[in-house]
């Protein structure tokens, strides 16, 4: 519980500190790769999920595997993230199945939780759809006569009946606003005590009708879909930028330029264009 706890709150101080609200984050490698952090994916072995490097050579390093889907890598980044923020002592950091009750990993998983699904943003997102309210909302008026005569006047609604039922329709549509999966969506609730343990197993038996609703809407991909861009387009993205600025500053030269579009990927005329056009 001390890792969880940790985790949460490093998380909470962290979208402070980035001043993220409870909004999604649309864009984790983005999100990291703004902290001085390398950030990418990479084609890993199907069991690593990621891994976090940190050396004097290259610095900060995160890397997830490619070819899991959208909304695990996410996961994955924050994750990630949890250990670069908190575990940087270590030279390297290997995120697998077999490692998942090490406490580094149960307090990162509570970091990308809490980073991914931040509690007021999924108090906001079920209060939008009218969910997990108190049955009966009481508001008391002021009156200044009331003052004297110790009178009030009351307000009061009742929601109707059965309104208030999480259904696996708000599972997942919560998994898709906040870009993760339904299982991490369904752990996140239960862990914000909004469901309880029988509630918890009854939507996890209907995570099927969960993903069938996403793919009637045509939102399973975004979640669970396997990307089609390079796997390093992140950090090629990263290196392209300090070699464009490193050209307009006359510190590389378009020989050296032209080298690193082959060791890229990318084609070298159109590198030196956009070099000589900054």
């Amino acid at each position: 519980m001390e890792a969880v706890e940790q985790g949460e709150l490093v998380a909470e101080n962290e979208r402070r500190r980035l001043s993220l609200g409870h909004n999604p984050i649309a864009d984790m490698a983005e999100l990291i790769n703004g902290q001085n952090i390398w950030a990418s994916g990479a084609v890993l072995p199907d069991e690593m999920s990621g891994l976090f490097l940190h050396h004097s050579s290259i610095g900060l390093f995160i890397l997830v595997n490619f070819s899991h889907p959208r909304a695990r890598k996410r996961f994955s980044y924050a994750h990630e993230y949890a250990h670069a923020l908190l575990d940087r002592e270590a030279t390297a950091t290997v995120s697998i199945a077999a490692d998942r009750r090490k406490l580094t990993e149960v307090r990162a998983n509570a970091f990308a939780a809490s980073l991914l699904l931040p509690r007021a943003g999924v108090d906001a997102f079920l209060e939008s759809r009218f969910k997990a309210s108190p049955s009966v909302l009481d508001q008391a008026v002021y009156d200044p006569m009331a003052e004297e005569d110790r009178g009030e006047v009351k307000a009061s609604r009742r929601a109707a009946a059965f309104s208030q039922v999480l259904t696996f329709e708000d599972v997942a549509a919560l998994s898709h606003h906040f870009g993760v999966s339904y299982q991490a969506a369904l752990f996140r609730l239960k862990s914000l005590a909004i469901v309880n343990a029988p509630e918890f197993e009854e939507l996890r038996e209907k995570e099927n009708l969960g993903l069938r609703f996403l793919q009637l809407l045509e939102m399973w991909d975004d979640l669970y879909g396997k990307e089609t861009r390079s796997p390093d387009r992140e950090l090629i993205s990263q290196v392209v930028h300090l070699a464009l600025e490193a050209f307009r500053r006359e510190e590389i030269s378009s020989g050296k330029m032209r080298d690193l579009s082959k060791l890229l990927g990318v084609p070298s005329k159109e590198l030196l264009q956009l070099a000589e056009a900054t």
